[in-house]
């Protein structure tokens, strides 16, 4: 069995299998392939949820302090901001009173970005790509208790129970976890699940190619079929993955482990290089250098390190069902129970980068195809190579449309926000009359193109937001344009 505990992850998860509840709205994007120090043109037409339509935002004439050179806390001139301003527009009384901090970084670039159709998947290329000759289909059921890889079962027990809700309504996670099997082959209108196992690596793996059309989401995944196959030791059945972060490193086992084993920071680049490789050359996804994060330094972690683990020690642990390990604290003090040669390899997992130019991107909580920007997925990374991985993904990254773009000062970007919503808010039917924002954070927000359906702008956009988290407004950071309110 293959078991796998973050919460991260899962909540990930869930967030991209509620992604596409909904449709958003459409945006012109202006044209930003622009230099650094070039101006910026911002004739953008927007077509909000207020039903509005205008050129550019109100005021924009005023608005003249771009600052185009260098990195990001050079162009604002501070990466702590103040931000307050009071104003009344339609009856409602907006109030913005907030502190933020922001990740500084040397570039601020764009990407066109579109929709994943089922036409750009060759899945016969991508099985050449993987198996070669030695493909062959899996028509009948996977189960993880027989020998088949229990993360490609997971995966594709993640599609067909979001098509078929009632297989686990009522169950627990632990419940729904402790399903062993999964279809092998189906051919559905809405979706299809495709496996194969072959020879990859010099070791028996299976494939997972699934596809489900109302999101335009393709899943992936790729793992040895037996795990200790791939690692040479036959007692190896379970891996457990877990967070190490710096107080957990500390602790005696873990700590000598580390001192032994721990990748050198060469060696993780050329992991995660090898891993992006990966994704390009046999799986043909369009992603952007960096879309691989090699570090969780945002959630206060140095690594990801994933630690492979003897069934035969965990049980000698006193696990004998691994539903029993409640959280990674439980399960690192079982390392002192443990003996030798509990810990057979020193590795690392991978997530789909959440960031573009240092700033995350956004997720827009309506749901919709904006929320699938962030895709979602593992790689599984050792000192070997590429052990694993799998991949939710609906996005492919078209093109760089500009390196670094230019944007607005704090004070201009204030100025907007409140002439944005002034001209805005008289359409918009809220049921408070006070508005109270009381968190700003810059961030990446997907721009739909009204002329390419499918077509979106990755542009930097300030994220404002109320303390109930149920109102949000987007500024574009290089215009002052409004691209969206939700509420």
């Amino acid at each position: 069995m293959f078991k796998k505990y973050s919460k991260r992850v899962l909540a990930m998860c869930l967030a991209l299998s509620l992604a596409g509840c909904g449709k958003g709205e459409s945006y012109t994007v202006a044209d930003y392939e622009v230099n650094a120090n070039e101006e910026v043109s911002a004739s953008t037409e927007i077509s909000s949820e207020a039903g509005t339509s205008t050129d550019s935002a109100s005021g924009a004439d005023e608005i003249t302090e771009l600052q185009s050179e260098g990195c990001l806390s050079k162009k604002l001139g501070d990466l702590s901001h103040d931000w307050a301003a009071s104003f009344s527009t339609a009856g409602i009384d907006v109030n913005l009173n907030a502190h933020s901090e922001i990740m500084d970084t040397d570039e601020l670039p764009v990407y066109r970005v579109s929709e994943l159709k089922e036409s750009d998947i060759n899945e016969e290329e991508i099985v050449k790509n993987i198996f070669g000759d030695s493909a062959k289909k899996i028509e009948g059921d996977l189960d993880k208790n027989t020998g088949d890889s229990a993360l490609v079962v997971e995966q594709i027990q993640h599609l067909y129970f979001g098509i078929h809700p009632e297989e686990v309504q009522g169950l627990s996670f632990e419940e729904q976890m402790a399903k062993n099997t999964a279809p092998g082959w189906v051919d559905e209108e809405n979706y299809h699940i495709h496996t194969y196992e072959g020879t990859y690596q010099n070791t028996e793996y299976q494939l997972f190619l699934g596809y489900e059309k109302s999101y335009n989401s393709a899943y992936i995944a790729l793992f040895p079929k037996y795990l200790g196959n791939y690692f040479n030791n036959q007692e190896i059945d379970t891996a457990v993955s877990f967070w190490v972060g710096n107080d957990l490193a500390e602790q005696g086992p873990i700590k000598e482990f580390l001192s032994q084993n721990k990748l050198q920071d060469s060696d993780v680049d050329d992991r995660i290089d090898e891993a992006e490789s990966l994704l390009r050359e046999k799986f043909n996804m369009k992603i952007p250098d960096g879309y691989l994060a090699d570090t969780m330094s945002d959630s206060g972690y140095d690594k990801m390190y994933t630690f492979y683990i003897n069934q035969k020690a965990l049980n000698g642990a006193g696990y004998k069902n691994m539903f029993e390990v409640e959280n990674i604290y439980d399960l690192m003090d079982a390392f002192d129970k443990m003996g030798e040669n509990t810990y057979m390899l020193d590795g690392f997992q991978s997530l789909p980068s959440y960031s573009l130019g240092g700033q995350e991107i956004f997720v827009d909580p309506r749901g919709g195809s904006n929320g699938g920007v962030y895709n979602g997925g593992e790689v599984y990374l050792t000192d070997e190579g590429v052990m694993g991985l799998w991949m939710v993904y609906n996005f492919q990254y078209e093109e760089k449309m500009s390196e670094n773009v230019p944007i607005l000062d704090y004070e201009s970007v204030t100025k907007a926000f409140e002439d944005d919503l002034t001209e805005t808010l008289t359409a918009v039917d809220f049921k408070n009359s006070t508005l109270n924002f009381e968190d700003v954070r810059m961030v990446y927000y997907p721009a739909k193109s009204p002329d390419v359906e499918g077509e979106m702008t990755l542009v930097p956009a300030w994220e404002f937001m109320n303390g109930t988290c149920d109102t949000f407004v987007m500024i574009n950071a290089v215009d002052g344009s409004l691209l969206d309110i939700i509420h």
